[in-house]
């Protein structure tokens, strides 16, 4: 959800702007409608100078670097109360572990000699919840969630492999979307809540959860399901289907998504199967297309949407035609940001 297979890296930006609003990937905690407050934009990525990749974060312009590692990489971020909460991974020798930085610092994480690698994280009353997988070649690959370092393995099926690829945390619920599978088969699009594993589709074809968010008490999961070769998006409201978004001519697949008043705000990568080989990165309400923001012949990315004070703010990178990554921030259609040759990875509101 949050990559983009590109050759130009990255240059980290942070705009801090002031509104009067609260949201958070958590719906159920923000302040009352009465309560304004001043939020913040974060935006995570990196540069490459000379070789050298080197992650760092812009703060009201002053520029905080993060703790580097050997051939480290950056995933996701969470803010709370101005604390910057970075996953990762690094390679501890010759095996990639995990890894989790706060404002900058290098936190202690479990070392391993099995392959470790992040996806997701969130940082809730106190708490770090890091998602990601370990990988055994040839053996196993085993979805993970991490409590304050504390490493547990999802629940998962007898045989299968299992993947976790998104995380969002309430009072009381812990609510992970990911996949798992047979050693060669399709992919099986499941959540996992407070721990327990829902199958959402059946393995006769492939489908996989991309992005969780939790409104109240209601859970909600996206990503895509397929049809004939096909990827077609696909929202689930507390275990069920709520929408599909089907698009002649394109596949979709829902990479990220927000909830507000249980309106769902999606954006998805699609492709057009015509052979033009035209990807483009459409943003849609409750299933159906509002407009697109970006495209390319090459590669896009739907990073990351949220909704504030009744504005849909969203994240797309692409490819241009001299193949240089870039990105570009939106305020509902328009660009509210353009990063030039720049590729912006994820973005938090606070």
């Amino acid at each position: 959800m949050k990559h983009l297979h590109i050759t130009k890296k990255l240059v980290l930006v942070l705009l801090v702007l002031t509104t009067a609003v609260a949201c958070s990937k958590d719906d159920s905690n923000g302040s009352g409608p009465n309560e304004p407050i001043e939020t913040s934009f974060y935006f995570l990525t990196y540069n490459e100078t000379n070789g050298i990749e080197n992650y760092a974060l812009l703060v009201n312009d002053n520029v905080r670097e993060i703790e580097q590692l050997t051939d480290y990489q950056a995933v996701s971020i969470d803010v709370e109360n101005g604390d910057v909460h970075i996953a990762g991974y690094y390679k501890n020798n010759t095996v990639w572990n995990a890894a989790y930085w706060v404002n900058g610092a290098s936190q202690p994480m479990p070392a391993s000699d099995i392959r470790t690698f992040t996806t997701d994280n969130v940082f809730v009353n106190g708490k770090s919840f890091i998602t990601g997988r370990t990988v055994s070649p040839l053996v196993e690959i085993k979805a993970k969630l991490w409590v304050d370092g504390t490493e547990q393995t999802l629940e998962t099926p007898a045989s299968y492999n299992s993947f976790a690829n998104a995380i969002a945390v309430s009072n009381t619920t812990t609510l992970i979307g990911g996949w798992i599978n047979e050693p060669n088969g399709n992919s099986i699009a499941v959540l996992w809540e407070n721990g327990t594993l829902q199958q959402l589709t059946d393995g006769s074809r492939n489908a996989i959860i991309q992005d969780v968010f939790i409104e109240n008490t209601d859970t909600y999961v996206a990503g895509y399901d397929t049809s004939n070769s096909n990827f077609i998006g696909k929202v689930w409201k507390n275990g069920v289907e709520l929408f599909e978004i089907s698009t002649p001519g394109k596949s979709n697949i829902i990479q990220s998504f927000f909830v507000e008043d249980g309106d769902v705000y999606s954006l998805s990568t699609t492709l057009a199967l015509d052979g033009s080989n035209i990807r483009t990165v459409d943003y849609y309400k409750n299933g159906v297309f509002q407009y697109e923001l970006v495209r390319s012949t090459t590669s896009v990315a739907a990073s990351k949407i949220m909704v504030m004070d009744n504005a849909v703010f969203s994240l797309g990178g692409f490819v241009d035609e001299q193949g240089i990554g870039r990105s570009q921030f939106f305020k509902d259609q328009e660009i509210f940001e353009d990063f030039n040759d720049n590729l912006i990875f994820d973005f938090v509101i606070e």
